[in-house]
């Protein structure tokens, strides 16, 4: 029996009366003083308190539970529950998901709240507190205090002591070291005809190779021009067949200690990484003499190594060795994290391996804040996460420092105020809402003049500026209101009101502008504003309501019975006016012809903006992201399915136009971020510096974009799934390493993925990666790849390239596409097969996406495919493509419905009929 983990998913109206209500922080005070302006009363009051964490015990809030039927006469200035079946407590304007019946859930405690941030909590009965349990002083304690002395003052301006240079094992012992562990990993017996190891095999060895490199260079001087061989080139076969032999020689030697390493590396750990060799190349000066034998080395993260600066002798090592060498060498440093010894898996992952990204998460995780930073900053050139570490550090003014030139003004701001500096605080904050109002993004810049600047008279300023915007007008007067519930600031919301009232708002405006007010005149906590609200809600709607389309006036008489709950009469004769007006619609009108089934039919068109060249297009259901780049600029643009569109900008000051990438959550609306890459699968990633896409009236909340500092410049393919990013990255010539990464850079796994790699002599032309569930497909140039994370599942090798990997849409059984030169092939989860079925093989290297229902739209240069492809039963139909090149094809918001994009940034949105 499968148990699906339960989540609470927000929805756009409240689906149940509040009954409860949760107060935030840990201040009992300020809980009393909002308890009592509720005015109810408080004899049989419950108030369960609810912990930070399962770690921090210290109060995050109170969730109080009035007795049944008390209501509230002003608007709690917290966070509504309601209670269902009985027990659980769920905020108003959320519900489970997946869909739970209340007879279904199985309560371990009397009561239990599920919180949006803080999760699910369980009480007892007797858990419960009254109000007087408030205002209880704890019990007296009886001490003599006659020979208390004060102490030193606390500097508050002192946050932490560090050393200028580390100290290491070397520094304190000297050469000492040297002794402990310095012989080879194994003393087997020596082969016949080894060469030694000693002082004196060592010199003979050396002298030999540098009299034949001599000698050979030397006869290479003399001229050959005899049609006959001479004894020169007998002298030089016989250097060159003692330099092969020796060369053969050393090759046994170096391969039999390699395996005396692995030997080590699986018996003994400790002794086999202090004899490891690396398989990096950092710099290097000269070349050291050849040895047979391994060294030894510290086991310990050492940040002076990494900058070279000694001989060095490469090993040619085997690539089967090499690949066993790095498997063993991941699983150990993933053993010494599960250790704690942070410094030791650094060093495996930086000086073995050469994997600096991982070195410096690792780092960090251990909190050698110093070294994490020095390696994002001088190394993987990172600046924004080299200042993280240094402020989680201690080192608040380098922090500053490099912040100021990422222009972050909020954590220069932030850091200021950890320093006790006021003043410099609020001239950080004040540039950061600068910056966001030249973005025009009001919602934020308010909300950090309100919250960090302590100015909320200028906040409502900003969002009176904000109201006069396209984009963020209704947001920005829904804020106001909620600035002025809290300030209390009656006379200047009843004045807004009337403003709204006066105004002609366009007619795709009266419905949002109306729905606002109906919100106000049932939430404002003031009694006069809502009757004003619901006045100015009114003549609104009966100035529009003639006048306005079936959808629109649905939408109209749903904000007249929103006015009045209570009054039943309204609401019949809302539902017989609009029965009337459809039944009349009706009658006017006349049936479409009916279209055949699996026919696309074009619903409208749109453009994207002069100037925009596309790039790449991602659906996420109610909108999609579309990132292009203008003559000077790339642009990431966010739009919704009726045209409208935000943007926002980087400046290309090269004008390279470089390959772009962007990856986004397509499961989820609104995303968590948006990742681009101005040039990824380069020797160098070009990143684009974060920035936000703000809230607006036709979209979600804020969404995030840019280049995140923990993505390592070596990934080939990135998928994004929930709060969790899976990288693949180049680990090696011919190698990948399937990594995944929490949304906030931290490495929850990190493999080597053995096979997944390109035939012998090829190279990565094409890696694709797709995440459904546990599921992880992978496909490099001709072949598929099936994995679970630490688990090898199928593989599959098709006659062409896979293009890309296209997924099932959300809620669908799994299903993975590979887009070949000539059509597709499906791959079902629950029905794997060795021979998959290619369909849509006259198309040429077609483009392919699932609608939100679940048929497949194939669509070459010139032709398309509608393919129902679902277990109860399969259909296909052709048309044709008469319209310009497509360049993209996704899934639009609605169950059959389709877009193609161009390349010159045209948009066609389709509808198709189903055949069932």
């Amino acid at each position: 029996m499968i148990s699906p983990t339960l989540k609470l998913r927000h929805v756009a109206e409240p689906v149940r009366p509040a009954t409860a209500w949760f107060l935030p922080g840990s201040d009992a005070g300020s809980w009393l003083q909002e308890i009592c302006r509720w005015e109810i009363p408080q004899q049989g009051m419950r108030l369960f308190v609810l912990a930070s964490s399962a770690a921090d015990r210290s109060p995050a809030g109170v969730l109080v539970v009035p007795v049944q039927g008390a209501v509230p006469r002003s608007k709690p200035r917290g966070l509504a529950f309601g209670v269902m079946a009985g027990k659980l407590f769920l905020p108003v304007d959320g519900e489970l998901w997946p869909p739970v019946e209340a007879n279904e859930l199985k309560l371990l405690h009397e009561v239990q709240m599920f919180h949006p941030a803080l999760g699910l909590s369980g009480f007892a009965g007797k858990d419960a507190l009254k109000v007087s349990d408030l205002f209880r002083q704890p019990p007296s304690r009886v001490e003599s205090w006659n020979l208390a002395h004060a102490g030193l003052p606390l500097n508050q301006h002192l946050r932490s002591v560090q050393l200028a240079a580390f100290i290491t094992l070397e520094d304190l012992f000297g050469s000492a070291g040297d002794e402990i562990a310095s012989e080879p990993p194994t003393d087997l017996p020596p082969a016949p005809g080894e060469p030694g190891e000693g002082k004196i095999d060592k010199l003979k060895r050396s002298s030999s190779d540098l009299f034949n490199k001599s000698l050979l260079s030397m006869l290479k001087q003399i001229p050959h021009t005899g049609a006959n061989r001479t004894w020169v080139n007998d002298l030089e076969d016989w250097a060159a067949k003692n330099l092969k032999s020796f060369d053969q020689k050393f090759d046994a030697l170096r391969n039999k200690e390699l395996h005396r390493l692995l030997h080590q590396l699986e018996s003994n750990p400790e002794l086999g990484l202090r004899h490891a060799i690396p398989l990096s190349s950092f710099g290097h000066r000269g070349t050291a003499p050849p040895s047979g034998r391994l060294g030894t080395r510290d086991p310990n993260f050492n940040l002076n190594r990494l900058g070279g600066g000694q001989a060095a002798d490469f090993w040619n090592v085997p690539a089967d060795l090499q690949q066993q060498l790095r498997t063993k060498y991941r699983e150990l440093a993933n053993r010494e994290m599960q250790l704690g010894r942070y410094r030791r898996a650094a060093y495996i992952f930086a000086e073995l391996l050469g994997d600096l990204e991982s070195a410096a998460s690792t780092l960090k995780q251990g909190r050698h804040f110093p070294e994490a930073a020095k390696l994002y900053k001088d190394h993987l050139r990172r600046p924004r996460e080299a200042a993280k570490c240094l402020a989680e550090g201690g080192q608040f003014m380098e922090a500053i420092a490099i912040y100021e030139q990422e222009q972050c003004f909020l954590e220069v701001g932030k850091l200021y105020l950890q320093l006790g500096q006021k003043e410099e605080a609020q001239a950080a904050f004040r540039r950061e809402v600068e910056k966001y109002l030249r973005l025009n993004d009001f919602l934020t810049a308010a909300k950090l003049t309100e919250n960090e600047l302590g100015a909320a008279r200028d906040a409502l300023g900003i969002l009176s500026l904000g109201s006069q915007h396209q984009l963020q007008s209704i947001q920005c007067f829904q804020a106001s209101f909620d600035l002025m519930a809290r300030k209390s600031w009656h006379a200047e919301a009843a004045e807004l009101v009337s403003t709204l009232r006066k105004q002609n708002p366009s007619k795709d405006r009266t419905v949002q502008v109306t729905q606002l007010l109906a919100t106000q005149s049932t939430h404002y906590p003031d009694h006069t504003v809502r009757q004003a609200a619901a006045d100015a809600a009114r003549v609104l709607v009966g100035s529009r309501l003639h006048a306005a389309p079936p959808a629109e006036a649905l939408l109209l008489t749903n904000s007249l019975v929103k006015l009045a709950p209570e009054d039943r009469l309204l609401t019949r004769d809302a539902i017989r006016f609009m029965a009337g007006r459809n039944e009349a619609l009706r009658k006017q009108s006349k049936a479409p012809p009916a279209k055949p089934a699996g026919v696309p039919v074009l619903v409208r068109t749109f453009d994207l903006g002069k100037n925009f060249t596309l790039h790449t297009v991602k659906s996420c259901g109610a909108y999609f992201l579309a990132l292009g780049y203008t003559k000077q600029e790339y642009v990431l643009l966010r739009g919704n399915w009726e045209g409208m569109t935000q943007n926002v900008a980087w400046a290309d000051t090269a004008n390279l136009k470089l390959p772009l990438y962007m990856e986004v959550d397509e499961t989820s609306s609104p995303p968590a971020m948006v990742v681009l890459s101005a040039s990824p699968l380069m020797e160098h990633l070009g990143r684009l510096p974060e920035k936000v896409l703000p809230a607006a009236d036709q979209f979600g909340g804020a969404v995030p974009a840019g280049t995140p500092g923990w993505l390592a410049g070596d990934f080939r393919a990135l998928c994004w799934r929930g709060n969790l990013a899976w990288l693949l990255r180049n680990n090696g010539e011919r190698n990948l390493l399937l990594e995944c990464r929490h949304k906030d850079g931290r490495v929850i796994m990190n493999a080597e993925l053995e096979g997944v790699q390109p035939d012998l002599g090829d190279t990565f032309r094409h890696v694709s990666l797709l995440v459904q569930r546990e599921l992880v497909w992978i496909s490099v140039n001709r072949k598929l790849f099936l994995h679970r994370p630490g688990k090898s599942l199928r593989q599959w090798e098709s006659e062409s390239d896979v293009l890309s990997l296209v997924g099932s849409a959300p809620h669908l059984p799994l299903c993975a596409v590979t887009r070949l030169q000539q059509g597709v092939a499906l791959h079902w989860f629950d029905a794997l097969e060795e021979n998959v079925e290619t369909i849509g093989t006259e198309l040429a290297s077609p483009l392919a996406c699932f609608t939100a229902g679940g048929m497949l739209v194939l669509l070459s240069e010139n032709e398309g495919r509608i393919c129902e492809v679902g277990r109860e039963g399969k259909g296909e139909s052709s048309f044709s493509w008469p319209g310009e090149k497509p360049h993209s094809l996704v899934r639009a918001q609605n169950s059959n419905e389709f877009a193609v994009f161009t390349k010159a940034g045209k948009v066609q949105l389709f509808r198709v009929q189903s055949r069932r």
